[in-house]
């Protein structure tokens, strides 16, 4: 994923993730798609389906607040120096939410599920791509939580002094799923196995107050439109979506799939105002986003 800013806006801009969004309606799935993702009840009801992650941020944790070197909590942490927990590296220039969702694994080599196996927790790790340069506005204080601590949220500096690249701002992050056992045990700390399906979605893309010359975009790069791992949907008129023909209203009349872009051509989303776009994705556990924001 890239997020970039545009625009001298003599601040920074923020972007908030998390699991499904509720203000954007389910779209049933073209055949030969995998089957819908079975309907989300209360915490007691769901069943976990094999293979079907159910992901949020309510009951996440932050054990690492560094990501790109920005150190958040320092005097906790001993300035990112200390083991959270006594097995998370705080030095470690990631973002590291445990516990972000629970996954009854689907069969994957070496691995067939038993009837009501347990349910694998899985963490989501987000880190500065290799050769990416990361700018933050504020980082240390932003970065981590969004609002009430339901979602995800990444700092990008909007000044003139932040761009990256001219008249913007751009770096890259890679989002992995992680393995984190059964209530810790079995831990495997990599990219979950037995994943089927799961949402992801990205809030407010907005434009600074200073009229148009702040905007905000978002690329997802990895994997590939091709691969036919993803479907996209976005919610709001104002949402600017490069690369994705018919891209610009309400979920389910426009569901972006990966067919709509041209090929090998990344979907681009941009912002006219306060806007989100999702994702579901398939049996795929790490991704890649590039965000940018752009001076006038």
């Amino acid at each position: 994923m890239t997020f970039s800013v545009a625009g001298d806006i003599g601040y920074g801009r923020s972007f908030e993730f998390a699991g499904v969004a509720a203000t954007i309606p389910e779209c049933p799935a073209p055949p030969p798609a995998p089957p819908l993702p079975p309907c989300r009840g209360h915490a007691d009801t769901y069943d976990y389906p094999e293979g079907y992650l159910q992901m949020d941020f309510f009951e996440a944790s932050l054990k690492v607040n560094n990501l790109g070197g920005y150190c958040a909590n320092a005097g906790d942490t001993n300035d990112c120096s200390a083991i959270v927990d006594g097995q998370y590296d705080s030095s470690e220039p990631v973002l590291l939410y445990t516990n972000v969702g629970k996954l009854r694994k689907a069969a994957y080599p070496g691995y067939v599920p038993a009837p009501g196996a347990d349910l694998t927790t899985v963490h989501l790790k987000v880190e500065v791509a290799p050769g990416s340069q990361y700018v933050a506005n504020n980082g240390a204080n932003i970065n981590g939580f969004g609002r009430n601590n339901a979602f995800g949220e990444i700092n990008l500096g909007g000044r003139s002094e932040d761009m990256t690249h001219g008249d913007h701002n751009e770096a890259t992050f890679i989002f992995t799923l992680i393995d984190g056992g059964v209530d810790g045990v079995g831990a495997t700390n990599e990219p979950i196995e037995g994943l089927i399906f799961f949402a992801f979605s990205y809030f407010d893309f907005d434009h600074s107050e200073n009229g148009d010359n702040g905007q905000e975009c978002l690329t997802l790069l990895e994997p590939s439109p091709d691969e036919g791992k993803y479907d996209i949907a976005a919610a709001g008129s104002n949402l600017q979506c490069n690369n994705v023909p018919e891209c610009g209203k309400l979920a389910c009349k426009n569901t972006c799939t990966a067919s709509a872009s041209a090929s090998n051509v990344a979907p681009k989303f941009c912002s006219r105002s306060g806007e989100r776009t999702q994702t579901t994705r398939r049996a795929q556990a790490t991704w890649v986003l590039r965000a940018s924001t752009t001076t006038a």
